[in-house]
């Protein structure tokens, strides 16, 4: 039997042919990639500094990428926490209008960090258009 499977993002992923017995549960943990965030942190920035954002939208939004940042420099970053204050800024965006596609612009870099968190970026790519 061939089965192919696509992109899965979860805390556990089991793919069994057969039988699978588990006993003392499964436990997940997501594991993000420090540089990648910060590489992908550096081009929201970018993104959102040269958009047509009022004033105050913007720097709002500038703020939330700093604590993000600020973030990434403990021991472990915390996950949740990134995609609350990362949501807030799509929040913003989306709301100011700037976000076109997720495809271009704010919009490709915010779905490249949804991306990047996983399940836990799937609030922000329910606020991408198309």
């Amino acid at each position: 039997m061939t089965f192919n499977i696509g992109n899965q993002q979860a805390g556990v992923v089991n793919n069994v042919a057969g039988n699978q017995t588990i006993h003392g549960g499964q436990h997940g943990a997501l594991v993000l990639d420090v540089e990648r965030g910060r590489m992908l942190l550096a081009d929201l920035r970018r993104q959102v500094a040269g958009a047509s954002l009022p004033d105050g939208d913007r720097t709002a939004a500038l703020g939330d990428i700093d604590a993000c940042e600020r973030a990434l420099d403990g021991d472990e970053p915390d996950a949740r926490s990134l995609g609350s204050r990362l949501g807030a800024v799509a929040q913003v965006v989306v709301t100011a209008g700037a976000v076109v596609s997720a495809g271009t612009g704010i919009g490709a870099a915010l779905a490249a960090i949804a991306a990047w968190l996983g399940p836990v970026g799937n609030s922000i790519r329910r606020m991408l258009p198309g």
